[in-house]
């Protein structure tokens, strides 16, 4: 997403499409129905950079611009998706080298990029075993196989309307805190996902700040007691 944006700052406009950008460790617990306070003067424009070309070993995909609806009139103009998936390549896509370009359109967003996707977040456990149950009365050990400690490990769990979010060094250890599991509603089909995160700034043609933020995902059911 490309944005022209005021009365916002930077975390603001990340957040209100669809980017929470944590960093350091630490726990938080939200509704799902929490709102997004926003100033009355709040504006933020989506720019159109043209095609944008994704291309991973011999496999090329276009994300074209489609027009995004106006959100309580705040922002407007034009986002990138794709319900498409690229098929891995021998042995998964982890670890593929993935390339992004785009030609710009009126001076503004042309780039080139090339990087290699995190790997999946793998032996993840609560407490040392599978992440099937989670109890709520005590401090919970979370465990993974560590990676880079230059990535992020991202964390949340939806339980009933309420929903745990959590960051940490990817370690490989962190503690989910009594404090914050206490405040999770009780949920049998609760879910778990879990995200290895690589941030970094890169350039782009007439943008000022420009972030790349790449990332796997998993997500399992998980019961909240």
């Amino acid at each position: 997403k490309v944005a022209r944006f005021s009365g916002l700052d930077g975390s603001s406009v990340l957040k209100l499409l669809g980017v929470d950008a944590r960093e350091g460790e630490g726990c938080s617990v939200s509704s799902r129905l929490d709102g997004f306070p926003l100033a009355p003067d709040a504006k933020l424009e989506l720019l159109s950079i043209g095609d944008i070309s994704l291309r991973v070993g011999g496999r090329v995909q276009t994300l074209a611009p489609r027009l995004f609806p106006d959100l309580a009139s705040t922002a407007s103009g034009w986002f990138y998706a794709t319900g498409a998936e690229l098929e891995a390549a021998d042995g998964g896509v982890e670890r593929d080298e993935y390339a992004l370009s785009a030609l710009g359109e009126q001076g503004i967003g042309h780039f080139e990029l090339t990087l290699s996707a995190p790997s999946a977040v793998d032996g993840l456990r609560l407490d040392g075993k599978p992440p099937l149950t989670l109890a709520r009365d005590a401090d919970v050990q979370l465990a993974w196989d560590p990676e880079d400690m230059r990535a992020q490990l991202e964390l949340e769990i939806y339980a009933g309307g309420s929903v745990l979010s959590c960051s940490a060094r990817d370690d490989g250890q962190f503690t989910l805190p009594a404090a914050k599991l206490a405040l999770l509603e009780a949920d049998p089909q609760a879910s778990i996902v879990v995200r290895r995160v690589i941030a970094l700034s890169t350039e782009m043609q007439g943008v000022e700040s420009a972030l790349v933020r790449f990332a796997t995902t998993r997500t399992a059911t998980l019961a909240v007691q």
